[in-house]
């Protein structure tokens, strides 16, 4: 096994078992050769983190339709780089970039008010434009732009054109006239400024072949959900039993452990019942096909913030927030609270470490099927080098859903 990956797998396994109340500067100066090259994201209380005065976690109670990734109220940041320069000069000043993503639904809710039509959640929406302007937030219009992508390449199907446009114009709103008069929004650029902007926007992430990598790992995610839904279903299994056949699916599948995707399965095989989340795919209704796609996206969502994660460098931390008016994803989001993200940004591998990281740890360990211990540590090199391929995540998924199909009533 390589240096590199035995660090990042003991350093996961150190942040894991770390009180969030005591300081990460005590955790890494024991271990400073396993943290030499990685970027840590720890949640604690040992420190407050706010905006101007406002913390997260009042953050969450004021706008709640805001939620951040972390149980936390305070986060702690590590590289070596930072590492030193605080050794040097006793402190040192972090920049960091607050963004927060939208969901579809908040999306299509801004395209609709900028476009001057009337929604339900009205006043919930202006109470987030209000906290974007008071705060400086930055919009973040990448998630929207991930679920939408396939859509957009259909000519006949504008709609999520005009939506990144309304999202630009949202992002150019004179404030000053929105706090003087809510019923007319007014813009600091034009229509057809929003449009051509929107336009480069879909042209770069069309043509980037990172995002065609992201969107097949969705498909992926897609996969497993199903396999999991499939799996429920039997009755006769029991959780470990279901979460072994599902472990040793995503290796012989995808030679590819996603320990994300696990982790929600883990969630839903142990307490689909007691998550808001889970409970329409729980009645094996007619739509749960169409259901499990769009949590689907929503698992998608972490992903997509340990992306926005991955992009924090010394020059700048990225601190991601999610807006969302579906009250089910949010109940998920309350009992998948973040604990750390650790990054090795040489080896291009990141991270996410819950709050309950080692209760799903030990659950994974005693459903691994015995005669795959081996394998996984011997295959490591050749899973973390390897590809998705999306032709065959696709047959998959065709193939899956008419298994789940036939449990359907």
């Amino acid at each position: 096994m390589n240096d590199w990956t035995y660090n990042f797998r003991i350093a996961c396994s150190l942040v894991s078992q770390f009180n969030p109340s005591d300081s990460l500067v005590d955790l890494i100066k024991t271990n400073e050769v396993v943290f030499s090259d990685l970027i840590v994201l720890f949640s604690t209380n040992n420190v407050t983190f706010d905006i101007s005065g406002l913390s997260f976690i009042e953050i969450e109670k004021r706008y709640k339709n805001i939620k951040w990734m972390f149980r936390a109220d305070g986060l702690e940041f590590y590289s070596k780089h930072l590492w030193k320069v605080a050794q040097e000069n006793g402190a040192v000043l972090l920049p960091l970039s607050i963004q927060l993503a939208f969901d579809s639904n908040v999306s299509e809710s801004i395209r609709k008010v900028v476009l001057g039509k009337d929604i339900s959640n009205r006043e919930d929406l202006f109470n987030i434009i209000r906290f974007i302007k008071d705060y400086k937030i930055k919009i973040d219009f990448s998630f929207f732009v991930f679920e939408n992508l396939l859509h957009s390449l259909i000519p006949e199907n504008s709609r999520p054109l005009e939506t990144i446009a309304s999202l630009k114009l949202l992002d150019s709103i004179d404030y000053s006239a929105f706090l003087h008069n809510h019923s007319e929004l007014k813009f600091k650029i034009t229509e057809e400024e929003a449009f051509s902007q929107a336009d480069v926007v879909l042209q770069n992430f069309s043509s980037s072949a990172a995002i065609t990598d992201e969107i097949t790992k969705q498909l992926a995610t897609y996969a497993i959900l199903l396999k999991a839904i499939y799996l429920y279903y039997n009755k006769k299994l029991t959780s470990h039993e279901k979460m072994s056949q599902l472990f040793t699916f995503c290796l012989k599948t995808m030679n590819k452990i996603l320990k994300l995707e696990l982790y929600i399965c883990w969630k839903f095989f142990e307490f689909g019942n007691k998550i808001n989340f889970f409970v329409p795919i729980l009645s094996r209704g007619r739509n749960t096909i169409k259901i499990s796609k769009g949590m689907s996206w929503d698992i998608f969502v972490f992903r997509h913030q340990l992306m926005q994660l991955y992009k924090s460098k010394f020059g700048e931390f990225v601190i991601p927030m999610f807006c969302t008016f579906d009250n089910k994803f949010l109940s998920l989001l309350e009992v998948c609270s973040l604990r750390s993200c650790i990054i090795n940004p040489n080896h291009g591998r990141c991270e996410l470490i819950f709050e309950d990281e080692i209760d799903f740890q030990v659950f994974l360990t005693e459903s691994i099927p015995a005669n795959e211990t081996g394998n996984i540590l011997n295959s490591a090199k050749s899973r973390t080098e390897s590809k998705l391929n999306r032709n065959k995540l696709e047959r998959v998924v065709q193939h899956l859903e008419e298994k789940v199909s036939q449990h359907l009533t």
